[in-house]
């Protein structure tokens, strides 16, 4: 959807003159989002620039767990009151002032506009609307039960939000005392194991334990090497991460390999 740029020039109640830029899918929703905020227009006009594309350029999604909740918690409440689903949605969009919020809600105003359901109009959206939100819509639709079916699903959400929030928290200070260990750890390879090494070359041909030499060689080759150490790492890091959002096969291998290990399987389990 081809989301139009303008610029406007408005008075206030007060008599104040203002000028803004302002994305809406046409002349009428911008007109209808200026006058929700009490504007009156004196001037209003189109126009393109390389800023106004790029600036709707958006990676993932827009709509966080908490947003998403209380998305559902306003859409279900503006078809409780007996607001056609079209007007609920222009509602949702002459209320948000977030541009990312605002052009995900004007898509779906679009395409229910055009003809197509609510359902369809998320699906479009998979990083915003899950697989079985979407569902659970379409049966909404399908059973008319469509405003009920929002506050059911704002509820269900809302307690894995929770739970989630809950499962973050408890696992929190373990991952922090492991950073701790490992920086600890890496500190004293670095720093402390060098600084002593001549203590130890000083024992002349006695033989060192095995666990002092592993620790000795990996101190002397981080030192030679740090550089090359820390940008493996980050390269490692960066490029698990990226096949993970974008390889839908290395995903599922890494969550199936997840799913085995015996605290962080049964915590993936309760979180989805």
């Amino acid at each position: 959807m081809a989301v139009q740029s303008y610029k406007y020039i408005a008075k206030t109640l007060e008599g104040n003159i203002v000028k803004g830029r302002l994305h809406a899918v046409n002349r009428y929703m911008c007109v209808k989002y200026l006058e929700a905020k009490n504007l009156q227009i004196e001037h209003l006009k189109g126009y393109k620039s390389l800023y106004s594309k790029l600036s709707q350029i958006t990676f993932g999604g827009v709509l966080k767990p908490r947003q998403l909740v209380f998305f559902l918690r306003q859409f279900g409440v503006l078809l409780d009151a007996g607001i056609p689903l079209l007007d609920a949605i222009e509602l949702l969009v002459l209320q948000q002032d977030k541009i990312p919020l605002r052009k995900l809600y004007f898509d779906l105003y679009q395409h229910v506009f055009s003809g197509n359901t609510l359902s369809k109009a998320m699906a479009t959206h998979p990083e915003d609307f899950p697989r079985f939100l979407v569902r659970m819509i379409e049966v909404g639709e399908v059973s008319r039960r469509l405003a009920p079916m929002f506050h059911e699903i704002a509820d269900y959400y809302e307690k894995q939000f929770k739970l989630t929030e809950e499962i973050k928290r408890a696992i929190r200070m373990p991952i922090v005392y492991l950073i701790a260990v490992i920086l600890i750890s890496t500190g004293m390879i670095l720093f402390v194991f060098p600084s002593i090494s001549a203590l130890y070359e000083s024992f002349g041909a006695a033989e060192l334990p095995g666990i002092t030499q592993f620790f000795l060689w990996i101190s002397d080759f981080l030192a030679r090497h740090i550089f090359l150490f820390l940008g493996s790492v980050f390269s490692i890091v960066t490029l698990t991460i990226m096949l993970f959002k974008y390889v839908p096969k290395v995903r599922y291998n890494m969550v199936k390999f997840a799913l085995q290990i015996p605290l962080i399987g049964e915590l993936i389990r309760i979180k989805n």
